[in-house]
């Protein structure tokens, strides 16, 4: 019933089917009806930098965040959609019209190239996030002990780095970073994820001499 008085984007709507806005008000789906979506300006940045000691133990953390904003998550675009042959996301056949009674995604459907193809709502996603940038843990050797083989001092430290990211973003990673155009280094790229590699998550072990 939804789909028969929906507005008409072509021969595309039918049941299980997107529902675009029709934005302007003239009874039809067209190029007419774009408007700008979603905003990739997080409402603020913030840092947390703590130390703390306990007699030769030095415990050091430093963590970041950004809440509000959202990322356009053009990942999607491959791995939700028919646009292309190969591997299919969970979500696609789980979360698919006909599949569950609340779907985020139209029917499957081989004949359908513009579900995906056609930019929409469904690509926007919130990029809040906090992050465990860095997490170290040091313990200096007690100086009369190291003096007996001829050292004055040691540390024994352990690292991690980008170790948790807390976030409800569905990408790799939310710390989309800006970027320019292909074709016009004036043309800056903020909240696109295109499939950007997500940091590394590095464990370190080290020692620390002093002669």
């Amino acid at each position: 019933a939804q789909a028969a008085t929906a507005p008409k984007y072509g021969s595309y709507t039918k049941e299980g089917r997107f529902n675009f806005r029709d934005a302007n008000g003239d009874g039809i789906v067209s190029a007419a009806d774009r408007i700008i979506l979603g905003n990739p300006h997080p409402d603020f940045i913030y840092g947390l930098n703590l130390t703390a000691g306990y007699k030769n133990f030095d415990l050091a953390i430093f963590a970041k965040g950004s809440q509000g904003g959202q990322i356009f998550n053009y990942v999607r675009y491959w791995t939700d959609f028919v646009t292309f042959q190969g591997n299919r996301s969970k979500r696609a056949l789980y979360e698919s019209y006909g599949e569950t009674p609340n779907p985020k995604l139209p029917k499957l459907d081989a004949s359908d190239a513009v579900s995906g193809s056609v930019v929409s709502s469904y690509f926007l996603e919130d990029g809040s996030y906090l992050r465990l940038s860095n997490v170290q843990l040091t313990y200096s050797i007690p100086a009369n002990i190291m003096k007996k083989v001829g050292i004055s001092g040691a540390q024994i430290y352990i690292q991690g780095q980008n170790i948790l990211t807390i976030t409800k973003y569905t990408g790799m990673d939310p710390d989309i970073n800006i970027r320019t155009s292909e074709n016009n280094n004036q043309d800056y790229h903020m909240g696109i994820d295109e499939g950007a590699y997500p940091v590394a998550k590095t464990y370190l072990l080290g020692v620390r001499l002093k002669f």
